[in-house]
């Protein structure tokens, strides 16, 4: 009875501009400047990072740039600077346990603020913070400071020490080193054998090839993804033409960070570690080689236009069809034409037992 008079006469202080509670009055006002005014007034001073507290500023500089992380994951070799960060990550990774719903979609999250970041900034469209070089907008102001370094700064503070990729973020240079180097994939398909260095990634290749869920539609074209950041990257690059990512070493240009990185190891680097055992093809990824040899060896053409009877091995392809044949809209330029005609010019030169048959304007 002690116990409750006691907790009835604690102090409630609320926030005017949402709904939270907190028993002191110093937590308010932390809320308040760092939540809605957005003042983080402590800053690293070996990044430019920013924070609304003391404590968050050292957990910052512990995790980040001392590498201390003490709490470490029973299941896997994860390790965090903040114990309710690993406990959150072991109920979502490791349990599956995601009890916070969406209620306007199937979406469901480990955490509430992750719940209400999504509500705010996919269903509502609140995304206030935008880019002052390029359309994209972001839901939080730190977002947009990442992309602004990372993007248009090239500020890439973590590099890999077996190549010469280098990352923004210390969780993705782990995530790189994982995947590409000790060839980690621990999230399997039940369906198929296709495994993912990540869990978005496996969830992503189920909803797309084992759902065929694609509810991104573009208003443009008859293009839909899975994920609205491809549908904005599909925009920007085919509709607008955007190709925010520069290449330092030429002057190539890309939509996507991924195709970037991709042209840096494979054309400057030469690092091209998966060879046809049919031609003297090499490729980048697992994933080159194995379109490569569905489209060139075996002559897989699963991508079929519904406008007319055409076939392609490529999404790229179909789609370059149909804007420029259905829509009469000229598709962005691509090198792809140019290295079919090198790998034709050196299948030429070579002895080689191969048989292709020749139709018009294609290779079949």
């Amino acid at each position: 009875m002690l116990c409750k008079i006691v907790l009835q006469r604690l102090p409630i202080f609320k926030c005017d501009h949402c709904s939270s509670v907190f028993p002191r009055k110093c937590d308010l006002k932390s809320h308040s400047e760092s939540v809605h005014q957005r003042q983080k007034p402590f800053q690293c001073d070996l990044c430019t990072s920013t924070f609304s507290r003391t404590v968050l500023l050292k957990s910052h500089f512990d995790a980040v740039h001392l590498g201390l992380k003490a709490y470490k994951c029973p299941s896997c070799s994860s390790a965090f600077s903040r114990k309710h960060h690993l406990n959150r990550h072991y109920k979502s990774i490791h349990q599956g346990l995601k009890s916070y719903k969406c209620h306007t979609c199937s979406s469901a999250f480990s955490n509430i603020s992750y719940l209400k970041k999504h509500c705010l900034s996919v269903h509502q469209g609140l995304k206030p913070f935008r880019c002052d070089l390029c359309p994209l907008t972001y839901f939080r102001k730190d977002h947009l400071k990442f992309h602004s370094e990372s993007v248009h700064q090239g500020l890439k503070p973590f590099p890999c020490n077996l190549c010469p990729l280098a990352y923004s973020r210390k969780e993705h240079l782990k995530l790189h080193l994982e995947s590409v180097h000790q060839g980690l994939k621990p999230f399997q398909c039940n369906l198929c054998p296709s495994k993912f260095a990540t869990k978005a990634h496996l969830k992503s290749h189920f909803k797309i090839i084992h759902l065929g869920l694609k509810p991104y539609k573009c208003h443009t074209c008859s293009s839909a993804f899975s994920g609205k950041g491809s549908l904005n990257q599909h925009c920007m690059s085919v509709h607008q033409g955007l190709k925010p990512y520069k290449c330092h070493t030429c002057s190539s240009v890309f939509s996507a960070k991924g195709h970037l990185n991709k042209h840096c190891m494979s054309v400057h680097h030469g690092l091209k570690p998966f060879q046809c055992n049919l031609c003297p093809s090499k490729f980048f990824t697992k994933t080159d080689l194995k379109s490569h040899f569905n489209a060139v060896h075996l002559g897989l053409k699963p991508y079929k236009c519904h406008s007319c009877s055409s076939a392609f091995s490529g999404k790229g392809d179909l789609n370059k069809h149909c804007m420029r044949v259905h829509q009469g809209q000229k598709p962005p330029k691509s090198s792809k034409s140019s290295h079919l005609m090198v790998f034709l010019f050196r299948a030429e030169t070579r002895t080689c037992s191969l048989k292709f048959k020749i139709g018009p304007k294609r290779v079949i």
